[in-house]
């Protein structure tokens, strides 16, 4: 396991690798609020050995949104009026699908988060969908 060299406890921030090779250095604490994480750095495992995981279905584009709630989270944890996350509309469906992932569901995300998230992935299917119905280019960006 990777110490903090004083003693035998471990590091205090592990290191999350997107499939993109983006690395991005995390405070343990804060990221343990994901329990795929949390399970990746208990045991004999690799990632708890070393502290570094690796998702190599996941970009870092979207690693980097994840890590930024990880650490929003953990600023806020104890506070009862949480500001809304800025998320960008054309994130929400890989955002939502990393959540799974990570396995932050609702119960673990700030209400604003997941009902910013939840409309924009469902204006994005309906901007789609309409497109296709009338066949009209689907634009690159729904922002």
């Amino acid at each position: 396991m990777l110490t903090n060299g004083h003693d035998n406890s471990p590091s205090k921030y592990i290191t999350l690798v997107s499939s993109d090779g983006f690395e991005f250095v995390v405070l343990r604490e804060a990221a343990m609020i994901s329990p795929t994480i949390k399970g990746m750095l208990r045991g004999q495992f690799a990632e708890a050995i070393t502290g570094r995981c690796q998702f190599p279905e996941v970009s870092g584009v979207i690693l980097e949104k994840v890590v930024e709630y990880f650490h929003f989270w953990y600023k806020n944890r104890d506070k009862e009026d949480v500001p809304d996350m800025d998320i960008p509309v054309e994130l929400c469906l890989e955002l939502l699908v990393a959540a799974d992932y990570f396995g932050l569901d609702s119960k673990l995300l700030p209400t604003t988060f997941y009902k910013t998230t939840q409309e924009s992935v469902v204006l994005t299917f309906s901007l789609a969908f309409f497109a296709l119905q009338n066949k009209h280019e689907i634009p690159y960006s729904m922002g």
